[in-house]
């Protein structure tokens, strides 16, 4: 019976942030940015998953974005991030920031393979255009300390800005 209304209660309540106490928001976007000395530029995505606490919302947040167009170099980057983000709803506009736990970069040049890993920082602010549709801009600082070439790891010190302007939904 309190399990009973205990679903019942979470599913009834109801937040400043899309009316729930859950949020899943899939963005859409630009990214614009430097990887060491190249400029990046490219289409990319964006998927926060979590829960609402009055204003405040907690979650996890993925990045992906392919093919990402570098200057100078023959060769296109795959970007994957994944973090958890914190963030504040003042019901037209929306403040966060997301650890990046986990962030990768791959690409291939020359026929070797190459992925560099590491972790960084991101924050972005969004403003409602309409219904639960937002305007987005964030940027991510993430710095690579390990890279693989062929499956062989190796230390390295790499660095990328990258600043994703998007349209978000949440649902």
């Amino acid at each position: 019976m309190y399990k009973l209304l205990l679903l019942i209660i979470l599913i009834s309540s109801h937040s400043a942030f899309a009316g729930s106490w859950y949020f899943f928001e899939p963005a859409v976007g630009f990214y614009q940015g430097h990887y060491q000395t190249n400029k990046a530029s490219g289409l990319g995505f964006d998927f926060k998953l979590g829960v609402n606490w009055d204003k405040m919302y907690f979650g996890a947040d993925i990045t992906y974005a392919t093919e990402l167009n570098l200057s100078a170099v023959a060769y296109d980057l795959d970007v994957n991030n994944t973090g958890l983000v914190v963030g504040y709803n003042g019901g037209g506009y929306r403040v966060w920031y997301t650890y990046l736990a986990g962030a990768s970069n791959a690409y291939k040049s020359g026929g070797v393979e190459y992925e560099a890993t590491g972790g960084g920082n991101k924050i972005g602010i969004g403003g409602k255009i309409g219904g639960n549709t937002y305007l987005n801009i964030e940027t991510s600082f993430i710095k690579y300390d390990e890279i693989s070439t062929d499956g062989t790891p190796a230390d390295t010190d790499q660095f990328m800005d990258l600043t994703f302007v998007s349209v978000s939904w949440i649902i």
